[in-house]
């Protein structure tokens, strides 16, 4: 198994984020998205 890349731990994170109740303009603001439809899946 190969080590997961900063990318995919950071969208794990968000993820889970998202899976615990984290406000969308919270975690915009936490990964420095400048746009929520660049933050949405």
């Amino acid at each position: 198994m190969s080590a997961a890349s900063p990318c995919t731990r950071c969208a794990a994170a968000i993820t889970n984020a998202f899976e615990h109740g984290a406000d969308l303009k919270k975690v915009q603001d936490w990964v420095g998205q400048a746009n929520i439809p660049t933050t949405r899946m």
